[in-house]
């Protein structure tokens, strides 16, 4: 079964529903998912949704809500209860979130999953999802909670078949949910993809990078760019300003690269997601992208972008098994001659 299927089939059941996930960090990932789930809700002619989110003023930038879609936040916990309960379903709406990057929330949306189907009694649907053998005890723990009790999974890879298959019986395998993209009519983001157009500077060699949570990787791009004053290098930051030290660093380093020399801009997160994957597609022959990121990735290859396939976790890897990627990088021994051998077949310098 697949996720389109199961919407198209129960458009009817999925009104007045509570969309749950890692919304609103402005991370380009979580955004994207979002955006391309309520493109089937909209495609289904479901109009009574409601979304939770994490707090950040930036978030309904990042979006096209229909009039019938309303915003809730995690932070105000009493808005939030009642949009539970008040709402028939409760829906996941996808993301690798039994992982390497697991954290104590992944655990908290868990139990809300257990406490809506045991306590209230609410159908619960977790859609496109990830499951993965790198994950700690505590994503153990909280993806046997969350499958255990619910009405149906739909994975978005084989070893997150196998890994909630053990825990539950209504377990389907299908793609991530932004695989789905190239099956909608995108002219409402044209406006969006207009806006972008005028934020980012293409020249003749372009290269996207995006962030790191590893030493070598950054210290790999940064030698890259510091030697290749010919390139123009985009850092689209996926995540929003208000990052982890580690990644702040990261950011900051660019940022102060970027005073001193003129081929690196530095850009935040402030767009629709689709817009970036229209931007990609437009000029998908002039851009070469490197990034960990698995929604990078999976945009890069639905473009038809050429880009760097680096792993930093089993979902890197089991995508690249779904797209036929053999040969990869991991993120903690890429250097910058691999980088550098990557561009010059790319750009044909020798």
């Amino acid at each position: 079964m697949t996720i389109i299927d199961f919407i198209k089939n129960n458009k009817l059941k999925l009104n007045n529903s509570l969309i749950v996930g890692y919304y609103g960090g402005c991370n380009f990932g979580d955004e994207l998912l979002l955006e391309t789930l309520l493109l089937m809700f909209s495609e289904a002619g479901i109009e009574k949704i409601r979304i939770a989110h994490l707090q950040n003023h930036l978030f309904e930038s990042c979006h096209n809500f229909n009039e019938g879609y309303s915003l809730v936040s995690y932070n105000k916990i009493i808005n939030f209860l009642k949009a539970l309960l008040s709402s028939n379903n409760i829906i996941v709406g996808g993301g690798g979130l039994w992982g390497k990057d697991v954290n104590g929330k992944i655990l908290i949306l868990s139990i809300i999953l257990f406490l809506s189907k045991v306590l209230f009694k609410k159908k619960v649907y977790i859609l496109g999802v990830g499951y993965y053998n790198s994950t700690t005890m505590l994503g153990k723990i909280a993806a046997w909670i969350a499958g255990r009790f619910a009405d149906l999974v739909i994975v978005r890879d084989y070893e997150s078949y196998i890994n909630f298959s053990k825990v539950t019986r209504n377990c389907y395998q299908d793609k991530d949910i932004s695989f789905n993209l190239n099956k909608f009519n995108l002219n409402r983001y044209q406006k969006d993809l207009q806006q972008l157009e005028k934020k980012i500077v293409l020249r003749k060699r372009n290269v996207i990078i995006t962030n790191s949570n590893t030493t070598q990787l950054k210290n790999s791009l940064y030698e890259t760019v510091k030697t290749n004053s010919d390139i123009n290098f985009i850092f689209l930051q996926f995540l929003n300003w208000q990052l982890p030290k580690k990644h702040g660093d990261y950011v900051d380093i660019f940022k102060k690269l970027a005073i001193t020399q003129d081929n690196i801009r530095v850009y935040d997160f402030d767009y629709n997601p689709i817009a970036l994957y229209l931007f990609l597609k437009k000029n998908k022959d002039n851009i070469f992208i490197i990034s960990q990121q698995f929604h990078g990735q999976v945009v890069a290859h639905l473009t038809g972008s050429n880009f760097l396939p680096i792993s930093y976790d089993n979902k890197n890897e089991e995508l690249f098994k779904i797209i036929k990627i053999q040969n990869f990088y991991h993120v903690n021994s890429i250097t910058k001659i691999d980088i550098q051998k990557a561009l010059n077949s790319y750009f044909g310098d020798y």
